[in-house]
Parts: structure tokens; C-alpha cells; sequence
């Protein structure tokens, strides 16, 4: 695959999610490559973007910073539901229905730790040691299904095609936040946009014309913007959301979903669309 670099991207992980690297790493990484403005946008957690922030404060340096974070959400409203997630971009950190919101889905993440554990067990018969589970666990803000399997990868030999295969069938759709009250909640602080739009039509099958529709919904309730560059998106699909966002005169928002190269491999930063 090849691939063409965007000056901007504003949805990066770090460590403090499910990413691979810090936030000293990350902006090196950042450095070395075309962009000049991105965003942390790590998933249900705001420890990454916040300690990126401080630290390019420190450094003084000429990179344009976007605080972010990415909210698993479940959109009840169309069939029977449709997970999303949503990026919070360029609020303040001191944001109390933010923080009450991150509260909540760091609350539901734990929950689903449990629920993981006992699914595992059922489904390969390996029964995970708790230990493991809470060392890890203690090195991340936003425990989630990588860290889970880089701890199956020690006791088995699970592959990673049989894992998420796996896991796709876990029941975890009321440890979610709601779509729509969470947009609600949050609207008029921040920018508010649909993260990449092609894996929801994926999962659920869905059309262009089901995917606006949802998107024109959300905007009742404070959507400003949809990913539509992003690094699973080719040029096509890009098109047709960039048509979509004129249309319910929505923000056009850009990024490469950059965890690492473990994590997902040959996605690189600046990477917004995607090239065969």
C-alpha cells in the first residue's frame, strides 16, 4: 500500500489508550513526519491528550495542538443499534460534563474487563490470570481488546484473526454511552464529529443514503462535523462523505487512526485516505 501524507491529522493514539507510543515518542514521531497539526484523540480517556498538550507547552514548538478524545457510543435509534464512535475535539479540559462523561465510560470499561475475562474463558477455555489482567491494566487509562489479547499472547496461542473474530461476538452493547445524549451533553464546547464513517457502514452494511440519514439525526442533536479522510477510506468513499458533509453543512475532519506499527500495522501518521 502506498499512501499520501496529509499536513494535518487529528486522530492519533497514544499509550494512554490502546496505542503504542508516550507522549515524548509520539510527538518525535510527529516531528519527523509533514504534519503541523494534529489531535490526540485516545479512546475514552483524556490523560494522552492532556499530557501531550503540557508537554509541547514545555517544548515550545510550532505544531498547531488539538485536545481530543474518541467516545464509544451506541446509536439506539436505527435497527437494533449501531455501535459509533465519536471525536471531541477543542474543548477544555476542566469541562465538567466532559470529565462526568469520561467518568462514566472509564466506569463502563471496567465492567467490561470482567465480562471479557469470563467470555474468554467460555470461548477458549483459558482462564486469565487476574494478575496479568491488573498490571496491565495499571499501565493504561482505557483498557481495552489489544491489551486484552497482548496478554492472550503470553499463556496461548490464540491468533489475532481468531481473537477478534471472537470477540466481535462479545455482548458488551449496554457498556456504551448513548449516541445521541452524549452529543447532546457536550454540544456548544466542542467539535462534535462522526469518526470514520466506512467502518460503521461496514459492520452494519449500510448504504450511503442509511449512513447520511443517521449523520443528518445526529446533527439535530450537535454533530459539527464527519471523519471523511481517513486511512480505511479510499478516494471514492472520501468523495462521496465530503458530498454528504456539504450537504447537512457539516466540518470536514481528517485522520490517519495512528496506534503504532503492532497495533495497526501500515498506517502511518498523516496517512487520511486510503491508496492501492
Amino acid at each position: 500500500m502506498c499512501y499520501n501524507v496529509n499536513m494535518k491529522d487529528l486522530h492519533i493514539h497514544t499509550i494512554y489508550s490502546d496505542g503504542e507510543y508516550d507522549e515524548y515518542k509520539i510527538i518525535d514521531e510527529i516531528q519527523k513526519s509533514q504534519v503541523k497539526e494534529f489531535a490526540i484523540c485516545d479512546h475514552d480517556t483524556l490523560e494522552g491528550s492532556r499530557r501531550v498538550f503540557e508537554l509541547l507547552q514545555k517544548k515550545g514548538t510550532d505544531l498547531i495542538f488539538h485536545p481530543g478524545v474518541e467516545l464509544t457510543c451506541r446509536y439506539k435509534e436505527y435497527g437494533n443499534g449501531i455501535n459509533m464512535h465519536i471525536l471531541v475535539q477543542d474543548f477544555d479540559y476542566e469541562d465538567k460534563n466532559l470529565q462526568d462523561i469520561v467518568k462514566e465510560i472509564s466506569s463502563l470499561r471496567k465492567k467490561k474487563i470482567d465480562r471479557m475475562i469470563k467470555f474468554i474463558q467460555k470461548e477458549f477455555d483459558i482462564s486469565i490470570p487476574l494478575a496479568l489482567v491488573e498490571e496491565k491494566a495499571s499501565k493504561t487509562f482505557s483498557f481495552g481488546k489489544p491489551h486484552m489479547y497482548s496478554i492472550l499472547t503470553t499463556i496461548s496461542n490464540i491468533t489475532r484473526e481468531e481473537y477478534y473474530d471472537a470477540m466481535d461476538r462479545l455482548d458488551s452493547e449496554d457498556l456504551k454511552l448513548d449516541a445521541r445524549s452524549t452529543i447532546l451533553s457536550l454540544k456548544g464546547n466542542a467539535k462534535i464529529i462522526l469518526a470514520h464513517p466506512i467502518e460503521i457502514m461496514k459492520e452494519y452494511d449500510l448504504n450511503l443514503t442509511e449512513i447520511e440519514c443517521i449523520i443528518s439525526d445526529l446533527k439535530d442533536f450537535g454533530l459539527t462535523g464527519i471523519e471523511t479522510h481517513h486511512s480505511a477510506q479510499d478516494i471514492k468513499t472520501q468523495q462521496a462523505l465530503s458530498q454528504i458533509a456539504t450537504r447537512l453543512n457539516l466540518e470536514e475532519s481528517m485522520g490517519s487512526d495512528f496506534h503504532g506499527p503492532n497495533v495497526k500495522p501500515n498506517i502511518h501518521i498523516g496517512q487520511t485516505y486510503k491508496e492501492i
